[in-house]
C-alpha cells in the first residue's frame, strides 16, 4: 500500500511538472515601451513563475539578452541598452511560449527623426473584421498591416472592446 501510494504521489507531481512545462503563455504583452535610439522596455505578464529570458535578435545579428525571475500573473519590465539606432529586433523569449504572436520594434534613427513613419488607430470593431475575414485574428491583422505600410510605429488610442 505504502509503494502505491508513493507512485501516485510520484505521478501526481510529475503530472504537475509536465503540465507547467507545457503551458508556457503569455497573460498580457509583450508591450514595447520607451524605446530610444539604444534603449528598449518591454513589459509582459506570464502564465508560470520562474527564470525568463528575453532575447532580441537584430536583421544585423546581434543578440540582446535580460533574464529576470517572474510570477505568474505579475508583470516584468525587461531592460535593454545599448541598441543599435535605426535597427530592427525580434523579441523571444527563453524557455520558449507557447503560441507567442511575433513581436518585433525598430530602434529610433536620431540622425534622421523627419523619416519615420506613424500609424495611428481607434475603434478597431473586431466585429467588423469578423465579417470579412471569419478566421482573423486582431493583432495578427494589425501586424500585416503594419509590415504592408512599412510603419515604424502604430500608436493605438484605445477603444478596442465592444
Amino acid at each position: 500500500m505504502r509503494s502505491l501510494l508513493s507512485f501516485l504521489i510520484f505521478s501526481q507531481l510529475l503530472f504537475i511538472i509536465v503540465y507547467s512545462q507545457e503551458n508556457r503563455t503569455i497573460s498580457l504583452g509583450p508591450v514595447i515601451g520607451a524605446t530610444t535610439n539604444t534603449t528598449a522596455r518591454i513589459l509582459v505578464e506570464f502564465s508560470f513563475s520562474g527564470n525568463v529570458t528575453c532575447v532580441l535578435n537584430s536583421t544585423s545579428g546581434d543578440t540582446f539578452n535580460d533574464t529576470r525571475e517572474v510570477t505568474a500573473g505579475d508583470p516584468v519590465v525587461f531592460k535593454f541598452q545599448n541598441l543599435t539606432p535605426a535597427t530592427y529586433y525580434n523579441v523571444s523569449f527563453d524557455p520558449p511560449i507557447e503560441d507567442q504572436v511575433p513581436s518585433y520594434f525598430k530602434t529610433v534613427n536620431r540622425t534622421a527623426p523627419g523619416n519615420l513613419k506613424f500609424g495611428v488607430i481607434s475603434c478597431n470593431e473586431y466585429s467588423v473584421l469578423l465579417k470579412k475575414e471569419p478566421e482573423a485574428d486582431l493583432w495578427a491583422h494589425l501586424s500585416r498591416k503594419i509590415d504592408e505600410l512599412q510603419l515604424d510605429y502604430l500608436i493605438h488610442l484605445g477603444d478596442q472592446v465592444y
